[in-house]
C-alpha cells in the first residue's frame, strides 16, 4: 500500500514540476521511486527498527530502552543508511 502512495505521490511532484503542455510519465523513474518505497522504506525499516532493534535491545517498553533505540536511531541509522 505505501508503494503505491509513493508511486502517486511521486507521479504528482512529477506533474507539478513539468511542463504543463507535456503529458508524459518517467516510468523509470517512477519504478525507481517505487523500488525505493516499497523495498527500503518498507521492508528495511521493519527490518531495521523491529526486528533488528529489537534484538539488540530488547523489546521492554522502559525509557531506558527507548533512549537507547532512539540514540542508535539518530547516530547510526539516519547517517549511515538514509
Amino acid at each position: 500500500i505505501f508503494s503505491v502512495m509513493e508511486t502517486m505521490s511521486n507521479q504528482r511532484q512529477f506533474t507539478l514540476w513539468t511542463k504543463p503542455n507535456e503529458n508524459t510519465v518517467d516510468f523509470g523513474r517512477v519504478l525507481a521511486f517505487s523500488t525505493f518505497s516499497g523495498g527500503y522504506l518498507g521492508c528495511g525499516q521493519h527490518y531495521i527498527y523491529n526486528v533488528l532493534f529489537g534484538s539488540l535491545f530488547g523489546v521492554a517498553r522502559t525509557f531506558k530502552t527507548a533512549v537507547k533505540m532512539t540514540l542508535c536511531d539518530l547516530f547510526v541509522v539516519a547517517p549511515g543508511l538514509y
